[in-house]
């Protein structure tokens, strides 16, 4: 995407079509995926990791808090550009229709929505990674793999 033109997305909103672009044209990142030897373990030997049905998460508030910042963001704070957009690709019933589609697709897309945690990872943190996530996995038998994001990405 690195040679993208506005174009190349043209139903995202300005600000996160930017935000997309950029994220893919700073790939060379890294991301860490956190978990115990047991499920590492799994992982290798069946070359398959599973990715979390979001209504499954063991901490729901995230996913409500994700929906709760969605809506203000575009209900709210980019209100004007939504519309324009919606105006642009001449979808049906406007604002009033968007927001009835966008709340009958919710617990749809809630359902259907699968998660693999990462975190961001940094080569500063070879050897100790990050200490919140190691609370969480490491306390006995923690593991972490460390993924190039422009492998990811690629896949």
């Amino acid at each position: 995407m690195s040679n993208s033109n506005e174009n190349d997305l043209p139903l995202l909103l300005p600000k996160v079509r930017d935000f997309v672009k950029n994220y893919y044209e700073n790939a060379d990142d890294y991301f860490a995926y956190y978990t115990t030897a047991d499920t590492a373990y799994k992982i290798i030997k069946n070359k398959e990791i599973w990715m979390r049905n979001a209504s499954l998460l063991n901490d729901y508030k995230e996913v409500k808090f994700g929906d709760e910042m969605v809506r203000r963001i575009l209900f709210d704070e980019l209100k004007d550009e939504l519309e324009n957009t919606l105006k642009s690709v001449k979808h049906d019933g406007g604002m009033e229709g968007f927001k009835d589609d966008y709340e009958r697709m919710e617990k749809d897309i809630l359902n259907n929505t699968f998660i693999l945690s990462l975190s961001r990872y940094s080569d500063k943190e070879d050897g100790v990674g990050r200490l919140s996530m190691w609370r969480e996995y490491g306390r006995k038998n923690g593991i972490a793999f460390v993924f190039e994001k422009k492998e990811l990405l690629r896949i």
